[in-house]
């Protein structure tokens, strides 16, 4: 019998004429083969597919608005991946800078005002770093799933974008299903997907929520009102416009 090679792209090697093909039936060994040159082909295409994702992945974790822009000529930084002077959309490199994937509470208190632990800072500074830190990115669906009109979206919209988020050492991380982490998640598109989002949160665990709530914005300095000595129930602070997610001046640039 002829390789795998001449039975695919010579099948006169098997002895057979093409000239009535209704007539004819297809030897088994040319099934076989056709059958492994395809398993062969979806399997090569698959890990291409996977290749460019992990490739994408580490670009924007690591590359967008990370690298300095080469290009000498005027043009719309928004559309620019990479970083340029003077622009708030530039982020601090991941692998050169330690700092975890949890907003900095002074960055948040003074939107547009330089913290004051600089570029040393131990937490994120605005949405981009906020976003695309590596324990953050893709580690949540997006709400509009593939319709998703974003030109910038930090969330994943199909199964296979979907990422596991590193452990993190670090006693401010939130468990995904923290009330606080719900701040900034991906902004709810319909009622359905709101309803998903809501249900997800287990009932058994409300105790352990508000703990773990109460924690992080004691430690975030977010709190601003301690437990009445009288109420069995802790009294939590009214969540306000200003304590959710400020995409403020990025809106242009993701939506």
């Amino acid at each position: 019998m002829g390789t795998r090679e001449n039975l695919l792209l010579d099948p006169a090697a098997l002895g057979v004429s093409w000239a009535g093909p209704a007539a004819v039936e297809i030897p088994p060994q040319l099934l076989a083969a056709l059958g492994e040159y395809l398993s062969a082909g979806r399997g090569e295409g698959e890990a291409e597919a996977d290749s460019e994702a992990e490739a994408d992945d580490e670009f924007m974790m690591y590359e967008f608005k990370v690298r300095r822009c080469a290009r000498a000529r005027s043009h719309d930084w928004t559309a620019c991946p990479y970083a340029h002077p003077g622009e708030a959309a530039r982020r601090r490199d991941p692998r050169r800078v330690a700092y975890t994937g949890e907003p900095c509470p002074d960055f948040r208190r003074r939107p547009g005002a330089a913290c004051p632990r600089g570029s040393t800072c131990p937490f994120a500074h605005g949405t981009f770093e906020l976003w695309l830190h590596p324990s953050r990115y893709r580690t949540r669906p997006c709400r509009a799933g593939i319709a998703c009109r974003r030109r910038v979206c930090f969330f994943a919209h199909t199964a296979g974008e979907l990422r596991t988020s590193p452990k993190e050492d670090s006693p401010l991380s939130l468990s995904p299903k923290s009330t606080l982490a719900s701040l900034w998640e991906s902004p709810p598109v319909s009622p359905v997907e709101g309803r998903r989002w809501v249900d997800s949160i287990d009932e058994c665990d409300a105790e352990a929520e508000m703990e773990e709530l109460m924690l992080a914005m004691r430690e975030l300095g977010l709190r601003k009102a301690r437990p009445s000595a009288s109420s069995v129930t802790p009294v939590l602070p009214p969540v306000t416009d200003e304590d959710g997610p400020d995409f403020g001046w990025v809106s242009d640039l993701v939506m």
